[in-house]
């Protein structure tokens, strides 16, 4: 069950008990899950203010997917926190366009690029995948998900590295074999956080998997094992926000 830090003593005392009284047998909540507040620019959203932003508001002029990962990455999960649009924007800019949105952009439109050959994976990053799925499993089972939003972004940050390291764009056009084998490795790092990233996500994700032909996001290692034609540039995901 899931609510505000204010309604803690009605949903963990008076509730339950309300519920037993009735003696129907109810299956009560095994876990409680309570948030903390969002102030907006370091203010208590009140009504009488009119401070405060309603999600249909933010709808209309800004991505779900982007709203949905703030919120759950950098959400009130410990700690109030203070909601700001200049905050908002440096985070979707940041993680979901520079990190993110790079990464997929640049290795599955890769100019000049209409199939994703099945090369081999590096072994480096097959390990650390695996890893990443421990460890974000682990964290979700606590219930931490800001903890499990930064290790997801944490593997986004390797894949970039990795792709910067291996430099395919001078392998493109020097060692093909060497070319197809970092884009696979690449590859394979996005198909997994289409898995990772699938709650926090989804109509992206959902993209992605259509795109290099997966089945519905579970939670399991994928491995590519056969071409992909991606001779249909798959757009842009997320947009900068300016």
């Amino acid at each position: 069950m899931c609510h505000g830090k204010d309604n803690i003593p009605f949903h963990t005392m008076i509730l339950p008990g309300l519920l037993l009284a009735l003696d129907e047998n109810y299956h009560l909540p095994d876990v409680m899950v309570a948030s903390q507040y969002v102030n907006i620019d370091s203010e208590k959203i009140s009504k009488s203010k009119g401070n405060g932003i309603t999600i249909l508001d933010m709808i209309k002029e800004y991505d779900v997917d982007s709203l949905r990962y703030y919120m759950i990455a950098y959400g009130p999960e410990n700690a109030d926190i203070n909601f700001t649009m200049e905050n908002y924007i440096s985070v979707h800019n940041s993680d979901l366009v520079n990190k993110f949105g790079n990464f997929v952009n640049r290795t599955l439109n890769f100019k000049g690029l209409e199939t994703i050959v099945l090369g081999k994976m590096d072994n480096e990053i097959a390990d650390i995948i695996v890893n990443k799925y421990d460890i974000i499993s682990k964290y979700i089972e606590k219930l931490e998900f800001r903890k499990a939003c930064a290790e997801i972004i944490d593997l986004v940050e390797i894949g970039n590295k990795y792709y910067d390291e291996r430099k395919p764009w001078i392998d493109y056009k020097e060692n093909i074999n060497e070319f197809n084998n970092t884009i696979y490795t690449c590859t394979n790092i996005i198909a997994n956080l289409s898995n990772m990233l699938e709650p926090l996500i989804p109509e992206k994700t959902e993209r992605i998997r259509k795109y290099l032909k997966l089945d519905k996001a579970k939670w399991e290692i994928i491995t590519i094992d056969k071409d992909i034609d991606v001779s249909n540039n798959m757009g842009i995901l997320f947009e900068r926000i300016k």
